[in-house]
């Protein structure tokens, strides 16, 4: 699960056997890190290999950074990210 990201849960396993009950862990965010990581791709490919988006609008701040690391790994491309000094605005863009 990622660092910013706080959407799981953990389901209870029963077990009709003598053995403890176990729990699997259920991640929201992998399904949203992957949309992201489609829309930051195409963003990419579209906008010159620069997308900037207000953070208000982004709301997890960390988790479309890994996105926006994800979708340079996919196109091939190293990138940098980050966020404004005053915190309202993310970053990525491609360093080739």
């Amino acid at each position: 699960m990622s660092a910013g990201c706080k959407h799981a849960i953990a389901v209870l396993e029963s077990s009709s056997s003598a053995r403890p009950q176990s729990s699997v862990v259920i991640d929201f965010c992998t399904p949203r890190l992957e949309r992201l990581t489609e829309q930051i791709v195409e963003q990419l490919s579209r906008h010159g290999g620069a997308v900037t988006r207000r953070t208000v609008d982004v709301g997890d701040v960390e988790l479309w950074r890994r996105a926006a690391r994800r979708a340079g790994r996919a196109l091939n491309v190293p990138v940098r990210t980050g966020v404004a000094p005053d915190g309202s605005k993310v970053w990525v863009v491609a360093e080739s």
